[in-house]
């Protein structure tokens, strides 16, 4: 527990009642040396590469995060919103997840079919501590997308 600095100073009496003071101590002052536990979110990808048409996870593995906790993610890279969807149907730009008391959370993404030749691509996921996307929580996360589509 981090409480900051914190004094203390010692009385001697003469008598049990403690009205005879007969001497005390200096200030002393104790110096808080704990640290407060470092919040940890750990993202993996399963699997790390994903044929178009196909699914993959993000699993957030966390520590010293407090289950119910609500982290947010914000997706990149040249992938874009019409190449992915989430499981639920909304598109795969951003969302967020509540960390379970198991001290995890997992999004789960599915890669569209289109049948247009883009080559492969790169999804990047990050995670957040504010709805904004201003306070990273992770390092990044990439998932190699490849490309299915045939040319004519």
């Amino acid at each position: 527990l981090t409480e900051g600095q914190e004094e203390f100073n010692l009385f001697i009496y003469s008598n049990p009642s403690r009205t005879d003071l007969i001497g005390k101590s200096e200030t002393i002052i104790i110096n808080d040396t704990s640290k407060t536990p470092q919040k940890i979110v750990k993202l993996t990808a399963n699997p790390s590469s994903v044929k178009e048409g196909k699914d993959f996870n993000i699993n957030f593995k966390t520590k010293n995060i407090d289950p119910g906790t609500q982290l947010f993610w914000r997706g990149s890279g040249t992938a874009d919103s019409s190449d992915l969807i989430l499981f639920n149907g909304s598109p795969a730009s951003a969302g967020e997840v509540v960390i379970d008391t198991n001290e995890r959370a997992v999004v789960n993404f599915e890669v569209v079919e289109d049948f247009t030749t883009e080559g492969d691509e790169v999804f990047t996921l990050t995670a957040f501590n504010d709805s904004n996307f201003i306070s990273p929580a992770s390092d990044p996360i990439s998932v190699l997308i490849q490309d299915t589509s045939q040319g004519i």
